[in-house]
């Protein structure tokens, strides 16, 4: 009979040091999504997260940041109101992995939608719209007031910037988010 222990020490030491690799990236990575997410939704610096979620990318799945902003009262209001300034909701040039999203956005792409519209091209709700496996029970509950998402094809000089109803196939990054007007709260997702 042969003596395996070194081997299972070895594997619990390795498996021990990717622990330690993970709780030392970990928050510099979420810190990372979380300006991506604070710039490209206009969020205010003293903003609540009730939930801050992003995985680390893998082969299994896409890399991804889910955020439920809970609003105080005063901050929901003005944050509704930003909706009209179309200075305010124009894409900032940002990075997301290996993509850089630098091309210059239609208006339609950057609006706040009423209802879900802005999922949707009237008929069809796109499949590829997913708030990830994770957080979907918490998203299929909310039937939003105001909703926005645009979406990001290609890249370089060949990138283009469209309204996500406009698309039927699943983009190279989407940036969507919905609000829920009982909890007075954001839902958003950047997604590749």
């Amino acid at each position: 009979m042969h003596s395996y222990g070194w081997k299972n020490w070895a594997m619990v030491g390795v498996c021990f040091c990717l622990g330690l690799l993970y709780i030392a990236f970990k928050p510099e990575y979420l810190d990372s999504h979380r300006e991506i997410l604070m710039e490209q939704f206009h969020l205010p610096e003293d903003v609540a997260f009730e939930l801050l979620h992003s995985d680390l990318p893998n082969k299994h799945s896409r890399e991804h940041i889910v955020a439920i902003v809970q609003f105080t009262p005063g901050q929901y209001n003005n944050y509704l109101r930003s909706f009209d300034d179309a200075a305010l909701w124009s894409l900032r040039p940002f990075e997301w992995y290996d993509v850089k999203v630098q091309a210059s956005a239609p208006s339609r792409a950057l609006v706040w939608w009423d209802n879900n519209d802005a999922f949707h091209d009237g008929t069809t709700y796109a499949r590829w719209l997913e708030w990830g496996h994770e957080h979907r029970d918490q998203a299929r509950d909310i039937q939003p007031s105001r909703s926005f998402c645009f979406a990001v094809v290609g890249e370089g000089s060949a990138q283009s910037i469209h309204q996500c109803g406009d698309l039927e196939e699943r983009p190279d990054l989407l940036v969507r988010g919905m609000i829920d007007a009982e909890g007075q709260r954001l839902f958003a997702l950047i997604s590749n």
